[in-house]
């Protein structure tokens, strides 16, 4: 597996049909149309979906300041 961080990245690996894993969405973002998109694209997935707040973002990417999401994704070995 590998982390990606930041929405354009997100979509991008789930419109190219990457297997994700585990999302991560900072609660404010929950509503906004790119991330519902998002959420749409892997409904069909067996991913585990976390909303937090601000401060468990910044702890879970070790910065501050941090990206609204992370994706963890399967690695592709072909």
């Amino acid at each position: 597996v590998f982390l990606t961080e930041g929405l354009r990245h997100a979509l991008e690996a789930a419109e190219a049909g990457w297997d994700f894993k585990t999302l991560v969405i900072e609660e404010s973002v929950r509503e906004k149309d790119l991330v519902k998109k998002l959420l749409s694209l892997i409904a069909g997935q067996d991913c585990l979906l976390l909303e937090v707040n601000q401060d468990i973002m910044e702890g879970i990417t070790k910065r501050d300041n941090a990206q609204n999401v992370v994706a963890v994704l399967k690695q592709r070995w072909n």
